[in-house]
C-alpha cells in the first residue's frame, strides 16, 4: 500500500489481504498539479481503509467485483460512485475489484464550479454521497488513461507514475466540477454505515498503530472510543467485516509486511519489527505472520536486503 500511494495525496493508508497468498495488486497512477486519476485492481478478498489528503475531494468508482463490494459499510450496486469527504477516510472491502478513484484539490474544484455560477462567491457542500457517474465523465477517464497509455508505448518504457499536461488537467477538472455541481443540485443523500461507525474503527486503528510497543487492550480502546465492547464488535464488522481483535492483529501484520519490503530503509531484523508493530515473542509474530501471508517474515526480508543490495 506505501508504494501504491506514492505520488497521490494520500495521509494514510492500510489493507488487509484474507487469505493465506502472497499480496498482490496492480495499479495506474495519473497526476497533475491538482488532480489525480487511480485505477487499481485487487485480485484477492481484502478489506482497506484510505484517508485523502484533506486539501483534496475523493470520488470512488467501482468497475467490476467477484461477489460482494462493501465501501463504507454500503453494499454496492452497479452504477455506484462514492464522494467522499471525511477527516477519517473511507473503508472499502471486496474481491477481484477493478475501481478508479478521483481526486481533485479543493481550490480548483471550488474555483471551476464559482466560474460555472458566473463568478459568483458560492460555497459549497461537499459531504459523502452516493452519486452516478454521467458518461461524459467516464469518457474523460478514459480519454485521460489512454492517452497517458500512448505515451508509455511511444517511450517504450512502463511508467509508475504518469504526468498529466497542464491543459488537459484543466480540462478535465471542469468536468469533474459539473459532475460535483450536478451531484450537489441533486442533493445526493449518503445511504447505509452512520460515519460513527467508522469514526470509531478509525480511532481504534489509530491507537492500535501508534502504540504499537504497548498494544491497548479492546477494553482501552473501548474506553478511549467510549462504546461499549458489542459496538465496538457491531462497527468493525460494518465497517471490515472482521472482529476488532482480528482487524487490527491484521492490519498490524500489514504494517509488518509494509517495513518488511521497504527496500530504501531495510530493517536489520525481523525481531527489531516484530517489536515495532507490537510483538513481543518473535515466534509468535513469525507463526502469525505466517498464517496471513503464507511466508515467513525472515523469507521476506530476505528478498527486500537481496534487492536493496542490488540496487546500489
Amino acid at each position: 500500500m506505501r508504494e501504491q500511494n506514492i505520488g497521490l495525496p494520500v495521509v494514510e493508508g492500510g489493507i488487509v489481504f484474507l487469505g493465506n497468498r502472497r499480496p498482490t495488486m496492480r495499479a495506474f497512477k495519473m497526476a497533475g498539479r491538482n488532480c489525480v486519476i487511480t485505477r487499481m485492481h485487487v485480485p484477492q478478498a481484502y478489506t482497506a481503509y484510505n484517508v485523502p489528503d484533506p486539501n483534496w475531494i475523493t470520488l470512488h468508482i467501482p468497475l467490476t467485483w467477484s461477489g460482494d463490494y462493501v465501501f463504507d459499510g454500503y453494499q454496492v450496486s452497479e452504477g455506484d460512485a462514492f464522494l467522499a469527504d471525511c477527516l477519517n477516510g473511507y473503508s472499502t472491502a471486496g474481491e477481484n475489484r477493478d475501481a478508479i478513484t478521483l481526486g481533485a484539490t479543493r481550490e480548483a474544484i471550488e474555483s471551476a464550479m464559482r466560474s460555472m455560477n458566473g463568478g459568483c462567491d458560492s460555497s459549497f457542500e461537499f459531504g459523502a454521497s452516493i452519486i452516478q457517474p454521467s458518461t461524459v465523465l467516464l469518457q474523460a477517464v478514459a480519454g485521460q488513461i489512454h492517452a497517458a497509455m500512448e505515451v508509455e508505448r511511444s517511450l517504450g518504457a512502463r511508467q509508475e507514475l504518469h504526468f498529466m499536461p497542464e491543459v488537459a488537467e484543466r480540462d478535465f477538472i471542469d468536468v469533474l466540477a459539473m459532475e460535483f455541481r450536478s451531484a450537489e443540485s441533486a442533493n445526493a443523500v449518503t445511504r447505509g454505515l452512520s460515519r460513527r461507525a467508522v469514526d470509531v474503527v478509525a480511532e481504534a486503528r489509530q491507537l492500535t498503530l501508534a502504540h504499537s510497543s504497548s498494544v491497548p487492550s479492546l477494553s482501552e480502546i473501548c474506553a478511549i472510543t467510549r462504546v461499549g465492547q458489542t459496538r465496538l464488535f457491531e462497527c468493525f464488522q460494518e465497517v471490515h467485516g472482521l472482529a476488532p481483535y482480528k482487524c487490527l492483529m491484521a492490519f498490524r501484520l500489514s504494517a509488518a509486511r509494509e517495513r518488511l519490503t521497504d527496500k530504501d530503509n531495510p530493517p536489520h531484523s525481523v525481531k527489531q519489527v516484530a517489536l515495532e508493530t507490537g510483538f513481543t515473542k518473535s515466534g509468535r509474530f513469525a507463526e502469525c505472520f505466517l498464517r496471513q501471508f503464507g511466508e515467513l517474515p525472515s523469507e521476506v526480508l530476505n528478498q527486500t536486503q537481496n534487492e536493496a543490495l542490488m540496487n546500489t
